[in-house]
């Protein structure tokens, strides 16, 4: 005994709607695991600006090397990006005196989980290289391009 035309429409139909569900899942899941792994604290270990540098003149990269060299020792170990689940961010950071700082911004990811972007004083869009439950890392080609890197600071 067969289905009818009318029957076969409906399993197939059903059959459809569990693939899509099925989807669906997947989809929430690999962009859950993005968003999971970067809340948290993460303490900023490094900025390269080497790409940078190649682009400038010498004497431009000499000038802009002992200058940023300078900034990164005061930020090195006192700068923290706290991600939140409700897509705001709290970064905490040396002013220019030394003093401790506190910037609430928001953050998002785009739709193919491989950019972070930043709202904080300034808009900036990041291509996430790494991302772990250690370790995530960092770059831009706004200028000066760079990339940076992260440690999750453990709870």
């Amino acid at each position: 005994m067969g289905y009818s035309f009318s029957q076969s429409i409906f399993v197939e139909i059903n059959c459809m709607k569990k693939i899509l569900l099925f989807l669906v899942v997947i989809l929430f899941a690999a962009c859950s695991d993005t968003t999971s792994k970067i809340k948290g604290k993460w303490k900023l270990e490094e900025i390269d600006y080497s790409n940078y540098f190649e682009s400038v003149s010498e004497e431009v990269r000499q000038f802009l090397q002992e200058q940023m060299k300078s900034e990164f020792k005061r930020l090195k170990n006192k700068t923290f990006f706290e991600f939140k689940l409700d897509n705001t961010v709290l970064l905490e950071a040396p002013d220019f005196v030394g003093k401790q700082t506190l910037t609430n911004g928001k953050w998002s990811v785009n739709a193919s989980k491989d950019s972070l972007f930043l709202e904080l004083a300034d808009s900036e869009a990041y291509k996430i290289i790494t991302l772990n439950d250690t370790e995530m890392v960092l770059t831009t080609d706004d200028a000066p391009n760079r990339v940076l890197r992260f440690s999750k600071v453990k709870r």
